[in-house]
């Protein structure tokens, strides 16, 4: 939950007044032009920044400047090209006490249901677009907690990759009962994906600080996406998107 954010880079403030809760199970898309401070609340969210004012608060509890609270995914996957990519997803399990070997066996456990069986002792170069950011999100996922953020994971695939990531991803999320904030600037992604759509923009003109401009409902579920937004409600919550971001 943020509460009364204020956000600030590079000495002047960016965002302020951001304020809104995900609900248990639930994913939120967070959606802005470039330069609206999605990155910027994102690290604020992840406790990788402390806002100028406002606090993070998860199940209650203050969270905010206390990175390691919230699993959380950036736009690059940064998997490391000299370990192998069980290596590299069962890191989270080594910093939190995990001896190699308990890590290693508790992350191969989970590479088929990734979709990375027999991929275990492959390096990252070995891999496909999709296969290097289904590594990265089982990373993610290793870290263990109930809530999951994501800065734009699937902007640098294709666009048949993409869409097939997304779908992957939503059935991963619902299977998993987790929680998830994604940021993106792609209006059609997140109505591909999200269950509610934050607007973050500046209201009161160019220049200003953004804020939640309005907030959209999307009411399809989440195995028929592909229908809703095709129909007429689907048009209709792409307008009022596009009208809140202009």
């Amino acid at each position: 939950q943020a509460c009364d954010l204020v956000l600030s880079w590079d000495g002047r403030i960016v965002c302020e007044d951001v304020s809104f809760a995900v609900r248990e199970g639930e994913l939120v898309c967070l959606v802005g032009k470039s330069g609206s401070g999605k990155t910027t609340l994102f690290h604020a969210l992840a406790g990788l920044t402390r806002p100028a004012s406002g606090r993070v608060l998860l199940d209650g509890e203050d969270i905010t400047g206390r990175p390691g609270k919230v699993s959380y995914m950036l736009q690059k996957d940064l998997l490391f090209d000299q370990r192998t990519v069980v290596d590299n997803v069962s890191m989270p399990l080594r910093v939190k006490g995990a001896s190699r070997r308990e890590a290693r066996a508790a992350a191969e456990g989970m590479l088929a249901e990734f979709g990375l069986e027999g991929a275990g002792g492959l390096y990252p170069s070995q891999l496909s677009g999709g296969m290097r950011q289904r590594a990265a999100l089982l990373r993610t996922c290793l870290m263990r907690n109930d809530v999951v953020l994501m800065d734009e994971p699937f902007s640098a695939l294709d666009a048949f990759t993409r869409r097939d990531m997304q779908q992957w991803f939503l059935a991963m999320l619902t299977r998993l009962r987790m929680s998830s904030v994604l940021v993106t600037h792609d209006v059609d992604e997140a109505l591909a994906m999200a269950d509610r759509i934050m607007v973050l923009a500046a209201p009161r003109g160019a220049g200003r600080p953004s804020t939640v401009a309005g907030v959209v409902d999307v009411p399809a579920g989440r195995e028929d996406r592909e229908g809703f937004l095709l129909s007429t409600e689907g048009l209709c919550a792409r307008r009022r998107v596009l009208a809140l971001l202009s």
